[in-house]
């Protein structure tokens, strides 16, 4: 099974070039799939569907979190950061992430909006 996640557009190109995401099908739309969107709160993007495996999700997550955090931070130290999850139905969560308690909470909540994607 497929997770479609709509992130920023430089997040995208990291996952692409390092192979841990594919583009969605031309034959399958993003409406169609049910697309759960992942957002910094506050950083302005540009935004990118990028497919990945249900099972590959948590390491998704994670990666964007890391990413997220250098990106706000301009380091690899780590730094709070707050991610809004939506849903394909509208419905909105928003995680504040500031250790892996935290992380593991984001990758319920973008579990489950993939689900009501699907």
């Amino acid at each position: 099974m497929e997770a479609y996640l709509e992130v920023p557009a430089e997040f995208a190109e990291v996952m692409f070039a390092q192979d841990l995401a594919g583009i969605p099908d031309s034959d399958r739309s993003a409406a169609e799939a049910g697309v759960t969107a992942l957002e910094v709160v506050g950083l302005v993007a540009n935004l990118a569907t990028i497919v990945v495996s249900i099972d590959e999700l948590r390491d998704t997550v994670e990666r964007f979190v890391r990413w997220a955090s250098r990106r706000q931070s301009g380091s690899a130290a780590s730094t709070v950061v707050e991610v809004r999850v939506v849903a394909a139905d509208g419905t909105e969560t928003r995680v504040v992430v500031e250790g892996p308690r935290s992380i593991e909470k984001l990758v319920v909540h973008v579990g489950a909006a993939s689900r009501l994607a699907a």
